[in-house]
C-alpha cells in the first residue's frame, strides 16, 4: 500500500465504524490502509476518555501541520 493521507471524511467514517464494533484490521482492510496507519491515526484520536474522536484527530493532524509546516508544499533550494 502506498501512502495515504487520511482526511476529514475518512475519520469520520473511522469513527463511526469503531462505534459499530469493527475491529482496527477490518477498518484498514475495507479503507485500505495499512494496519499501521490505522494504529498511528486512532493514537492520534484518542481522547481521554479513552474513545476515538474524528475532530480530535483531525486538530491533532492541523497543529502538527502548523507546527513542522506543510512538507509537500515545500520546494528544494537549488544548490
Amino acid at each position: 500500500m502506498g501512502r495515504t493521507w487520511i482526511n476529514y471524511e475518512m475519520r469520520q467514517e473511522i469513527e463511526e465504524r469503531i462505534r459499530q464494533g469493527q475491529t482496527v484490521l477490518e477498518i484498514a482492510y475495507k479503507m485500505k490502509l495499512s494496519q499501521s496507519a490505522m494504529y498511528a491515526e486512532i493514537k492520534r484520536g484518542m481522547t481521554a476518555g479513552g474513545d476515538y474522536s474524528a475532530d480530535q484527530a483531525q486538530a491533532t493532524y492541523e497543529a502538527n501541520i502548523k507546527r513542522r509546516g506543510n512538507r509537500t508544499q515545500r520546494k528544494e533550494q537549488p544548490a
